[in-house]
């Protein structure tokens, strides 16, 4: 999970850096979007939401991103 959240993190910091993202706290940002992504990346979550009613991973990918972008 670490090593995911670290990639993650990397990835927002580079989109802040170009001014794609607002997050002034990277490491938080990171967390809570791999905490709103957790039932596509564990395998236990991946098994167990299977047949459970939910968004498609390309919209979680969307509202994650929504949350990141600039609000100006």
């Amino acid at each position: 999970m670490e090593c995911i959240a670290g990639v993650v993190g990397h990835m927002i910091a580079q989109g802040v850096a170009s001014g794609e993202f607002e997050a002034p706290d990277l490491q938080m940002a990171a967390l809570c979007s791999c905490t709103a992504m957790l039932r596509f990346f564990h395998p236990q979550m991946i098994a167990q939401c299977a047949t459970k009613p939910g968004p498609t991973i390309d919209q979680m990918i969307d509202f994650v991103i929504a949350g990141l972008s600039p609000r100006h």
